[in-house]
């Protein structure tokens, strides 16, 4: 009864009337137009921020590394700091560089985990949608009863009724 779901549901139902193929049809339709619009691009997104994360690690830090190390190391010899004290700031001062070039390079590392939390949630709906068709839920008038019907004998090979579960 949520609002995206019943947005899923009238896009599917207004997919499947619009187009005029079986049900079987519409689902595979509906999920290869939506991957293909929403979750490719969101995938070569996220690989170009791993990427971009990658050669961060894997380029810039290393010499970063050997910097603060030199750094911290003048530091704690200055200062007079103990080993704890000196890997301390070592790891503050490290950890202070690697934000700033992740914030240089504007590849935040859970950018990496766009396409989760967009594809999750799509799928969710999808699958919600589907079911209330399938189980004439929340409403049981007879658009919906018609949506039913349709899905009974709408589908294809050895999965002839939508409906049924597993």
């Amino acid at each position: 009864e949520s609002t995206p779901v019943e947005y899923t549901k009238n896009f599917l139902v207004s997919v499947h009337d619009y187009t005029g193929l079986p049900w079987w049809g519409t689902i595979i339709c509906t999920t290869v137009a939506l991957r293909g619009t929403i979750t490719l691009p969101l995938a070569i997104y996220q690989a170009y921020i791993i990427s971009k994360v990658e050669n961060l690690a894997l380029i810039d830090m290393p010499e970063v590394a050997r910097e603060v190390k030199k750094e911290v190391a003048n530091l704690a010899l200055k200062n007079k700091w103990d080993d704890r004290r000196t890997q301390i700031v070592y790891k503050r001062m490290l950890k202070g560089k690697w934000d700033s070039l992740v914030v240089r390079d504007n590849c935040h590392p859970l950018k990496g985990t766009i396409t989760l939390w967009f594809q999750l949630p799509m799928w969710v709906f999808l699958t919600a949608a589907l079911r209330n068709i399938a189980y004439l839920t929340p409403y049981d008038d007879a658009a919906a009863q018609v949506q039913y019907l349709q899905m009974c004998v709408g589908g294809f090979l050895w999965i002839p009724n939508l409906t049924l579960p597993d």
